[in-house]
C-alpha cells in the first residue's frame, strides 16, 4: 500500500520530470499559459480584495495570495458542467468555474476579522453559476454536500465529477471519515482537495502527521491520497489531471492536499519568506518555469494584468449597485 510520504515523493518526482520520453513537455505550451494567466487574475482578485479591508490591513494576505498555484493547478481543467464545493476562504475560485465577477465581489466580506472570505448568504442573494456551491457551515457539512452531488453525477454516469475545496484549518478527522468513507465504497467522481499553509517545523509536523492520518483511512478505502507543493502550480496540475480523468473514467475519488510554506512575524502575521522570489512566490515561481521554456514573452504579463483589470474595475462598478 501506497503510503502518505511514498505519495509526496513520487509527486516530487513527477513535478521534476518536465519531459516524456519522446522528449516532448507533458503539459502543452497552451496549456502552461492559461494555468499562468489563471493565476495572475486569481492574484489580482486577491489584490483587490484586501484593498477593501481597512486602511492597517491592506497589505496583501499571502494566505490567499499562495492559493494561485492551488486554484489555477486545480480549476482549469473543470468543464462548464462540473460541480465546485467552495470553502469560505477560496473566493477566487467561483469567477473560475463562471460565477459573475461582480458576484464574488460583492460576496466579500471587508471587516477585520474576515479578510474576504466569502460569505455563504452572499452567494446565494446574488445567484451561483456554473455548478458552484457556495459554503456549508461546517467542514462536514461540505463534504457530504459534495458527496451527494457527485453521487448524483454518478447516477448519470456522463463523465461529469465534483471538486471541494476545504480550507487549510478542517483538521478535524472525524468530519472526513464517513465522507471518505462513502466516496470509496461508491467510487464517486470526486476530488478532495485541501490547501493549507505552514509557517513552521511545528506546524510542518502536524500537517503530516494528520494528512499521514487521514491518508491511511482514504486508502484502506482504495482513495489515492497525495500531498504535493500547494506553490508549484504545474506540480498541482500534474496531480489534478491524473485525479480528474481518474474521476471521469469511473475508478473514484482522490484526496489531494495543496500544502504551501509561508512565514509569520512576531505578530503572527504572514509575511514574505527569506527566500529567492521565484521559490517562495507561486506566480515567479511558474514565470521561472516559464521562462526556461521559452514562452515568457515581454508583454505577456503586461497584456493579462490590462485586460483584466478593465473587467475587474467593471464587475467593481456593478458590485456596488
Amino acid at each position: 500500500m501506497m503510503t502518505a510520504r511514498t505519495a509526496v515523493k513520487e509527486t516530487t518526482a513527477a513535478a521534476e520530470a518536465p519531459h516524456d520520453g519522446n522528449g516532448f513537455s507533458l503539459i502543452s505550451n497552451e496549456k502552461l499559459i492559461e494555468i499562468y494567466t489563471a493565476m495572475v487574475k486569481c492574484r489580482m482578485i486577491a489584490a483587490h480584495a484586501a484593498g477593501t479591508l481597512p486602511q492597517n490591513k491592506r497589505a496583501l494576505d499571502l494566505r490567499f495570495a499562495d492559493r494561485a498555484a492551488t486554484l489555477a493547478g486545480i480549476l482549469v481543467d473543470l468543464l462548464p458542467d462540473d460541480a465546485l464545493c467552495l470553502s469560505r476562504s477560496n473566493f477566487a475560485a467561483g469567477f473560475f468555474k463562471g460565477m459573475p465577477l461582480e458576484n464574488v465581489l460583492r460576496s466579500l466580506v471587508a471587516t477585520e476579522n474576515s479578510r474576504g472570505h466569502l460569505h455563504s448568504s452572499a452567494v446565494r442573494n446574488n445567484g451561483v453559476h456554473g455548478h458552484v456551491i457556495p459554503p456549508a457551515t461546517s467542514t462536514g457539512a461540505q463534504l457530504n454536500i459534495a458527496c451527494g452531488v457527485a453521487s448524483a453525477w454518478k447516477l448519470k454516469a456522463d463523465g461529469k465529477i465534483t471538486v471541494t475545496l476545504c480550507d487549510g484549518d478542517a483538521t478535524l478527522i472525524d468530519a472526513w471519515r464517513e465522507p471518505l468513507t462513502f466516496a470509496g465504497l461508491h467510487k464517486l467522481p470526486l476530488l478532495f482537495v485541501c490547501h493549507r499553509n505552514v509557517s513552521s517545523q511545528e506546524e510542518e509536523l502536524t500537517a503530516q502527521a494528520w494528512f499521514d492520518e487521514l491518508a491511511a483511512h482514504a486508502q484502506a478505502h482504495r482513495i489515492p491520497a497525495l500531498t504535493v507543493d500547494g506553490k508549484d502550480a504545474v506540480a498541482v496540475y500534474r496531480v489534478a489531471y491524473e485525479s480528474i480523468g481518474r474521476a471521469r473514467q469511473g475508478r473514484g475519488p482522490t484526496l489531494i492536499e495543496c500544502r504551501a510554506h509561508v512565514c509569520k512575524n512576531r505578530k503572527g502575521q504572514y509575511k514574505q519568506e527569506l527566500k529567492p522570489l521565484e521559490v517562495q512566490d507561486p506566480i515567479r515561481r511558474m514565470e521561472s518555469y516559464l521562462l526556461g521554456k521559452g514562452l515568457l514573452k515581454p508583454g505577456l504579463k503586461p497584456k493579462i494584468v490590462a485586460t483584466f483589470r478593465r473587467e475587474l474595475e467593471a464587475a467593481a462598478k456593478l458590485s456596488m449597485s
